[in-house]
């Protein structure tokens, strides 16, 4: 869905449990972790921005869970049980599955990875606290120098690290609080101060917000803040369960060229490409508005019977992602209702 709530669209459909979902950097992927259905068996898995070429990338009989991309798109951490006491454990693996190392190597359960913005670092949640307890431990991306931030009667989970690095926002206590320290553990202030629970805080890509799920309506919903923890907004509004919110992150647009010697012309510039945007559940005025922001052309739109709302795109071609040369055409296939 949209930041605001709107536009939602379904990328899974399935009798499985579809969990933890973790935008590529270059916003064109979506690792996620997914319950096979048959006892304690959970993958990773990743797939298209649009839901397509789901694929499974630990194919292991224990738990693999909670996929967290490294910010250059090399790598992605995530917890498993296969631990020589099967504990839980923090791996790491390339984007196709292979060359899966396990990291953390502790006798305490390791869980929920989160990368720093400069991929030096992993956040993660250890149960080395008091009693077992959990807190938040940091540690070099290649499972180095392990520290703990927290050290506390609370239970500290669910890192995040700001957009800039600085901070890292967490849920913590019986209940559930979001709260924020400095990248040091040092600092740390309560954002939500709610009687109900919240958890699983995530920074937009501008550090200017933090969503996180939210236990205050009778269910699970999706809220955003400011970062300073004012203006709560429930923007998932579902009767559902909704939880484990995720930023997209979208590609920063190419640098300019420097500008050519003097005396010379200046060099041939090559139009940007079409990089197709998602138009499912928009109207079409909107979708086209979004189709020439991207440097592609509206293309042929035909209507079909639908029971989505009227008026609202239901197919795109090419699907999200796409990358098209400069002006490529979107076709869309847009609901004239049940009639």
């Amino acid at each position: 869905m949209d930041a605001d709530g709107s536009a939602r669209t379904r990328l899974t459909d399935n009798y499985l449990e579809d969990l933890r979902p973790d935008w590529s950097p270059d916003g064109t992927r979506i690792a996620f972790d997914r319950w096979l259905g048959s006892g304690p068996n959970t993958d990773v898995f990743v797939m298209n921005a649009d839901g397509s070429g789901q694929t499974n990338l630990t194919n292991n009989p224990v738990v693999d869970f909670w996929p967290a991309w490294s910010p250059d798109g090399s790598k992605i951490a995530f917890t498993s049980r296969r631990g020589s006491d099967e504990n839980f454990e923090i791996f790491v693996m390339n984007p196709d599955g292979s060359g899966q190392t396990n990291l953390s190597n502790n006798p305490a359960d390791d869980s929920g990875p989160a990368w720093s913005p400069d991929g030096t670092k992993i956040a993660f949640t250890s149960s080395r606290g008091y009693g077992g307890d959990d807190e938040i431990v940091v540690m070099n991306a290649n499972g180095t120098g392990q520290t703990s931030l927290t050290d506390n009667i609370e239970f500290d989970s669910q890192p995040a690290w700001s957009p800039d690095g600085t901070k890292i926002a967490f849920e913590t206590g019986f209940i559930g609080e979001i709260y924020v320290m400095k990248a040091d553990g040092s600092e740390p202030v309560n954002l939500t101060n709610n009687a109900a629970p919240d958890d699983n805080p995530e920074w937009s890509p501008d550090g200017t917000k933090i969503a996180f799920a939210a236990g205050r309506d009778g269910n699970w919903q999706i809220y955003t803040m400011n970062a300073d923890g004012s203006s709560p907004i429930n923007v998932s509004r579902n009767p559902a369960q909704d939880t484990s919110p995720d930023w997209q992150a979208l590609p920063l647009p190419a640098p300019l060229p420097p500008p050519p010697p003097a005396g010379e012309p200046p060099p041939t510039q090559t139009p940007a490409p079409c990089v197709v945007p998602r138009l499912i559940g928009r109207t079409v005025r909107t979708a086209r508005a979004r189709i020439r922001r991207a440097n592609c052309s509206p293309g042929q739109v035909r209507y079909a019977r639908s029971a989505k709302p009227r008026g609202r795109v239901i197919r795109q071609k090419p699907s999200a992602g796409a990358h098209r040369p400069h002006g490529a055409r979107v076709n869309l296939v847009v609901s004239r209702g049940r009639q």
